[in-house]
């Protein structure tokens, strides 16, 4: 089974290979269009609104593109049942909660003061 770390290289490899040809494309179509107007096929103003459109439209699809990506790694985190940040946040959020009540007046900085580990506190 993958751990963590190549499943993030995965995921990373397959972003920056679909930046990566959004960006080549948005490249040929530049040179494609500087090469219709110096062939006088279209007007240089044509030109700059067709590489206008065309940019806005990759754009779009960049975003559509990075939404789908991170739709697919959300996906394959719940699979892989790895936690996200959100999930540690909320458990640190309650293990802060039962210390203050373990050890009332303190945020449990004092149980972490007086060397009491989560184990020691009944598995807190």
């Amino acid at each position: 089974m993958e751990d963590r770390g190549d499943v993030t290289d995965v995921f990373e490899k397959m972003f920056l290979l679909g930046v990566g040809f959004f960006s080549m494309t948005k490249d040929k179509v530049e040179t494609t269009v500087n090469d219709l107007v110096e062939r006088g096929r279209i007007s240089q103003a044509d030109g700059k609104t067709l590489i206008s459109d065309l940019s806005t439209r990759g754009s779009e699809q960049r975003e559509s593109f990075v939404g789908f990506v991170n739709d697919e790694i959300a996906k394959a985190l719940d699979r892989a049942n790895i936690a996200r940040k959100s999930d540690i946040d909320r458990l640190e959020a309650e293990i802060a909660a039962l210390r203050s009540e373990v050890m009332p007046g303190g945020d449990g900085q004092a149980a972490a003061a007086s060397g009491i580990s989560d184990t020691a506190e009944g598995g807190l």
